[in-house]
């Protein structure tokens, strides 16, 4: 196994890219050898996915603001706030949403699709 530390030069990030009204990704760091990689997400105030789920588990942290989390048929809510680590299973239902300030997340995934993959978020239909 090979021990490796990454250090992140902001200069070299690549620009955030909007996946959804008021909802911007950026990678930070991309997937290794391993499959590890994160990236950052970025919401405007009340901004909100859509009922979604991933074709892999993920951590989210909250770096910078508050917002809520759903989950089971948005029978259970969490609220977030700064510093809240929360992890999501791979193909559970779930929406992300920003309170009345910007939020910010990094997402932490192994194997995670790229960004603007398709696959890497299905959306729920009503």
């Amino acid at each position: 196994m090979t021990n490796k530390c990454y250090a992140v030069n902001t200069s070299e990030i690549v620009p955030e890219i909007e996946i959804d009204n008021g909802i911007f990704a950026q990678v930070i760091i991309p997937k290794d050898e391993h499959g590890m990689g994160m990236h950052k997400v970025r919401m405007l105030p009340n901004a909100k996915y859509k009922p979604h789920t991933h074709p892999i588990p993920h951590y989210l942290i909250v770096t910078r603001g508050s917002g809520w989390t759903t989950y089971n048929d948005n029978e259970d809510k969490i609220i977030l706030s700064s510093g809240a680590l929360i992890y999501i299973a791979e193909d559970v239902v779930h929406q992300v949403g920003a309170g009345e300030d910007d939020m910010e997340i990094l997402v932490i995934s192994h194997n995670s699709p790229e960004l603007e993959d398709p696959s890497r978020m299905v959306f729920q239909k009503k």
